[in-house]
């Protein structure tokens, strides 16, 4: 490997054992200043999946918040670096393809609360109190940032009727019936009640309402 002509300072990752247990964290290195004695020699050791990497991050961008793509684009970066580190040509093109594409992609989407405006969502849940906790919501992942719900029909169903008693609405379905264009409201919430008595997850969606 030909690495002495490049900054190795521009790669940051950590290595863990089996158990989770850190092994090597450059960032710890470089408070130590030893990172440029040490992981060169490291380096060829540290096998990420940068193909399967790739896949992930390119299937990321089409439903990504500009702040994720901020965050994508800044663990791209990072990937390409080590491809550079590693003189892997093919994969330097493709991180840099996909690089670009992020970044066409940010300059199109408007910040998140530019992003509410231009969403149309029935007028019960197109309050404050309601983008807040789609807001929360979407931090927590169970929705994308265009509020379409991310998850089984009996969490869809439990954050709804958690949604209508928290904001009160008068009608604990339809908003939703009319956001999602899912039928099924009432049916799904007796069934989980009836079969498991629990959704998975419950407590990361309770404690959205907190």
């Amino acid at each position: 490997m030909k690495a002495k002509n490049i900054d190795l300072s521009m790669v940051h990752f950590g290595i863990n054992d089996k158990d989770g247990g850190i092994i090597i964290n450059t960032d710890l290195l470089v408070k130590k200043g030893i990172y440029n004695d040490v992981v060169s020699f490291i380096i060829d050791g540290y096998e990420p999946d940068i193909q399967q990497d790739a896949i992930i991050y390119a299937n990321k961008i089409e439903n990504s918040t500009k702040s994720e793509l901020i965050e994508i684009k800044e663990l791209m970066n990072e990937r390409s670096r080590l491809c550079i580190l590693r003189e892997d040509k093919k994969y330097i093109d493709l991180y840099d393809s996909l690089i670009r594409t992020v970044e066409e992609r940010i300059l199109t989407l408007p910040d998140v609360k530019e992003k509410h405006k231009q969403l149309s969502i029935p007028v019960e849940l197109d309050t404050p109190e309601a983008r807040e906790l789609f807001d929360k919501a979407i931090q927590a992942g169970f929705m994308n940032s265009v509020y379409i719900f991310n998850g089984t029909r009996y969490q869809m169903a439990y954050f709804a009727e958690k949604a209508s008693e928290h904001l009160k609405l008068k009608s604990k379905w339809k908003p939703f019936t009319q956001l999602w264009n899912y039928e099924y409201f009432a049916q799904s919430r007796r069934e989980s009640k009836e079969r498991f008595g629990y959704v998975d997850k419950q407590d990361e969606i309770d404690k959205i309402f907190r």
